[in-house]
């Protein structure tokens, strides 16, 4: 186990302990929720034992997504789904929102600013919300909302007026910016890339990421952060192994481990099937004076882009795959592997679901890898979920 904090052995305090879905396990200590987690892999049977990465136990997020709830005669309220009326073993019928007044997981900037958030709320019946704290202090804020409330708001224009007075403002699935314009109010059709998370390299150098507040992020820079480091331990590992210098990267999004793999390794393949992660990923590339990383647009339904992927790789002989791939796991591309279209001397997999791990690595032994590594990075205690790390050689 690596840096476990000091008093791992017991559940912090939450008043809302057993009511609020966001920390379901919060009433079972720390240790006993770990076990659980590397029970569901034991079928792995790494090479060495599973290593623990504790980033501590609370204000960990940076961001958070929460729901926006309104009855009739009711004040607003927002918060998360409750546990005795949300997942898999609820019973039928409406959900309960429990309504947050602060939350230990959050950090204490992000906290101050739902706080402040939550004292004016938008008159909406319902909705979405996601609210960020950037690395410099920047305060941002997804709205998501019905195509009549936005209407409403914009027509309205206080709320969203005081609202840009607050934070960085992006409204709807296209995640459009809001501006204030001589004062009027308008919606920006481009997204806005910003620099609301960062990785880093190992030698502690800072890479901002790029991407609008509503992109994907891990949750709080402080997690990804041994995320990172445990990823670029595991290619370094395969590296020194079998001297590997070349690296696949799939699923690369928007770079939170394009850019320190490209500082340790000889050259980079990234791909990625969104467009918009693509384009801040290159314009944070070449703002760093980055030249050793190849991007491609890849979507393993396209015929044309599956080829010109392969023509890609054959100009390499010996390389590494790194892949971070969604809940569903490798999907096409162990399709890729196993028709040995993508060979891989080694795999860095990171993942965050252990029924995908666990079925992508039955299928990775029967094609000859050996898990050597698996790494915990405990960055959603009190929750069932976690990210792995796991490297398998051939």
């Amino acid at each position: 186990m690596t840096n476990p904090s000091t008093n791992e052995s017991e559940a912090i305090h939450c008043a809302l302990a057993g009511r609020c879905g966001g920390c379901p396990w919060i009433q079972i200590p720390v240790s006993e929720q770990r076990q659980k987690k590397i029970s569901e892999v034991s079928l792995l049977e790494p090479q060495k034992p599973v290593q623990v990465v504790s980033v501590g136990e609370q204000r960990l997020r940076d961001r958070v997504d929460l729901t926006l709830i309104k009855n009739p005669g009711e004040p607003s309220q927002i918060g998360l789904w409750s546990l005795q009326t949300s997942g898999p073993n609820a019973p039928s019928g409406p959900r309960e929102l429990v309504d947050l007044k602060e939350c230990p997981m959050m950090s204490e900037e992000l906290e101050t600013w739902f706080k402040e958030f939550r004292e004016d709320l938008p008159p909406v019946a319902m909705g979405s919300v996601r609210l960020r704290i950037s690395p410099t202090g920047e305060r941002g804020v997804w709205l998501d909302l019905s195509h009549q409330d936005v209407k409403t708001l914009m027509d309205e224009k206080e709320y969203f007026t005081r609202l840009l007075q607050k934070a960085h403002v992006e409204i709807g699935q296209r995640k459009k910016p809001l501006r204030l314009k001589d004062g009027e109010l308008k919606l920006e059709k481009k997204m806005d890339f910003k620099p609301w998370f960062w990785s880093w390299d190992e030698n502690e150098k800072v890479y901002p990421l790029l991407g609008p507040i509503g992109g994907f992020t891990q949750s709080g820079r402080k997690a990804n952060k041994a995320l990172v480091g445990e990823v670029l331990k595991s290619c370094r590992q395969s590296g020194d192994l079998l001297k590997l210098d070349h690296w696949v990267e799939a699923f690369c999004g928007s770079g939170n481990f394009t850019y320190p793999l490209s500082q340790s390794v000889e050259r980079v393949l990234a791909f990625e099937n969104d467009r918009q992660s693509l384009e801040a990923l290159e314009e944070g590339l070449e703002k760093n004076q980055i030249s050793n990383v190849k991007l491609m647009a890849v979507d393993a339904k396209s015929k044309r882009q599956m080829e010109e992927f392969h023509q890609e790789l054959q100009k390499w002989s010996d390389y590494g795959l790194l892949a971070d791939p969604p809940r569903s796991g490798l999907m096409k591309l162990l399709d890729e592997i196993k028709e040995q279209r993508i060979r891989p001397k080694a795999l860095v997999y990171v993942s965050c679901s252990a029924p995908s791990l666990l079925k992508d690595g039955e299928q990775l032994k029967k094609l000859g890898y050996k898990l050597q590594t698996l790494a915990l990075v405990d960055q959603f205690v009190h929750s069932p979920h976690v990210e792995w790390v796991s490297l398998w050689t051939l």
